[in-house]
Formats: structure tokens, sequence, C-alpha cells
């Protein structure tokens, strides 16, 4: 039996979405490294194996 998982840190300025893409892609990357793993996805941005998401801002409709 294996094991993986990705934690993500949430801020007030985070989507729902956001922050679960954010933990899914640390999973993903922990499961493409071998398994039996535990990432953080804001270690995984500062080691430089990927980037951040960028940020979604509000939408102006005129």
């Amino acid at each position: 039996m294996t094991a993986c998982a990705g934690f993500t840190r949430v801020t007030a300025d985070d989507s729902p979405s956001t922050t679960l893409e954010r933990a899914e892609r640390a999973v993903d990357f922990a499961q493409q490294q071998g398994r039996n793993q535990v990432l953080s996805h804001p270690d995984l941005v500062r080691k430089g194996l990927f980037g951040d998401l960028p940020k979604v801002g509000a939408v102006d409709l005129f």
C-alpha cells in the first residue's frame, strides 16, 4: 500500500478552487516522484520545481 499527500497554505485572497488546485498539484507531483510522500505546494514553488499559480483578480463588467 502506498500513500501520498499534498497541502498548501490558505490565505484570505485564495478562492476554494485555487486552494484545491495547488494542493492537487502537490499530490500529483508526489505521485510522479515515487509515492509515499507528503509535499507542500509552497515548498515546491520555493525549490523551483514549478511556478505558483497566477492570482485571479476580480472582473469588472461594464
